[in-house]
């Protein structure tokens, strides 16, 4: 499967774990975007990854290195590019 673009949506205003909401600057998103991190209630999970990311095409990892993912899912973008996505069990 070949694809040319990959646009990534990032919301601006976010609630934390604790019941807190910020509004996330341009200049943030764009600086740190790599480094945002979204949760996934437990109860949606099996929504999200067997549902909407597998219809969307992707299919499960293999890492290197595991660190404790709950999945890991990658999608083929290109002859050299992979987008990968880890998710993590988090305690709160």
């Amino acid at each position: 499967m070949q694809r040319s673009d990959l646009i990534t949506y990032l919301p601006k205003d976010v609630v934390y774990h604790d019941g807190s909401t910020a509004t996330l600057s341009l200049d943030y998103v764009l600086t740190e975007g790599g480094n945002l991190r979204l949760y996934v209630p437990p109860g949606k999970m099996e929504d999200v990854v067997g549902g909407a990311l597998r219809n969307a095409g992707f299919k499960d990892a293999i890492l290197r290195i595991p660190k404790g993912e709950r999945y890991s899912l990658s999608l083929r973008l290109g002859d050299a590019w992979d987008f990968t996505l880890e998710f993590m069990r988090m305690a709160l």
